[in-house]
């Protein structure tokens, strides 16, 4: 399967990579650490940041450079893929003058992002001179819903043909771990799974549902709001980029946009530099002919392959080279 295959990834992550409470209540990961993420190596730096081992012109700690630091989750981390094709390091190195710091740690969200910006950023701004904080915003950055709720969620929502497949699996369950012990070791199980199972749509419809809910809306826009007032004081720009999940580009109904929407008028209301990257990302589509699922690792929500990290790295440039 692997050879017939080859896009497909394992799933998880060595979790002997994480520091529990870092930056506060938030983990981090080692510093001078590696391990394996979705199936791809991962390489930390004296900070524990992600970095790319095979670069001739790695960086290096030049305290006359402004530096730029990254915000991030899984997405911006790049699992899957090796560090060389993210985003992340296509951006720094194709912007000059500026050391770069990826910060960015599976399973974040908007309030660790906070964590980082209170016991990282500001007590080493003026030592890194940092000047701009990128953050890269995921769909589910808004809550911190258990994932363990999707599969009732569907149950709920996806009609019969899921209920069946909620009740089975639950009662398999009880007895037998068979998801977790097969997702990071076969990927023929990954493979059938996608046949039985759109978990891109699943994902995308479970956070979708948190974008109506005014509790999380609010809690989003008292967090940035709590951020850019830490950041202003620090005399740091903030600015964000929204990144688009794989179902909302591979449908046209306009109503799955939503979220994006949701975010950048509250951002907007409290004057934070954000840019949604669907619209540009739907035209690059259109304009290659080729398909959504394409940008994303296999079967993925919200992950980006090789491709579309070249893509979302492009657009990123694009706007900030007209800054």
């Amino acid at each position: 399967m692997r050879f017939l295959i080859p896009g497909i990834n394992f799933v998880g992550e060595s979790s002997s990579l994480q520091i529990l409470n870092k930056y506060g209540s938030s983990s981090g990961y080692k510093p001078n650490a590696q391990g394996i993420s979705w199936g791809a190596k991962i390489y930390t730096d004296n900070y524990g940041f992600r970095t790319n081992p095979a670069q001739t012109n790695a960086r290096v700690d030049d305290t006359a450079l402004p530096s730029i630091v990254i915000l991030g989750d899984s997405v911006t981390l790049g699992i899957g893929v090796q560090a060389k094709d993210t985003f992340a390091n296509l951006i720094s190195q194709n912007i000059q003058g500026y050391l770069f710091y990826n910060t960015s740690v599976t399973g974040y969200d908007l309030a660790n992002y906070k964590d980082v910006i209170e016991k990282f950023i500001i007590p080493r701004s003026r030592e890194l001179h940092i000047k701009k904080v990128l953050l890269f915003y995921t769909l589910n950055d808004i809550s911190r819903l258990d994932p363990l709720e999707m599969l009732n969620f569907l149950g709920q929502n996806q009609g019969i043909e899921y209920k069946g497949m909620v009740t089975f699996t639950n009662k398999l369950r009880e007895k037998y771990d068979f998801n977790r012990f097969l997702i990071p070791r076969s990927k023929l199980y990954l493979f059938l799974k996608k046949c039985f199972y759109d978990s891109s749509k699943a994902w995308f419809l479970f956070d979708y549902q948190e974008y109506n809910n005014n509790q999380s809306i609010n809690n989003l826009k008292s967090t940035f709001s709590d951020i850019k007032i830490i950041l202003d004081k620090a005399d740091i720009e903030l600015i964000v980029f929204i990144i688009p999940y794989e179902f909302q580009l591979r449908v046209t109904d306009k109503k799955y946009l939503l979220p994006q929407e949701i975010v950048a008028r509250e951002l907007n209301r409290i004057n934070i530099k954000n840019y949604d990257l669907y619209p540009a990302v739907r035209k690059t589509l259109n304009g290659k002919n080729i398909s959504a699922k394409e940008l994303f690792l296999f079967n993925d929500h919200c992950h980006l392959s090789v491709k579309g990290h070249l893509v979302v790295a492009k657009e990123v440039l694009k706007i900030l080279n007209m800054k």
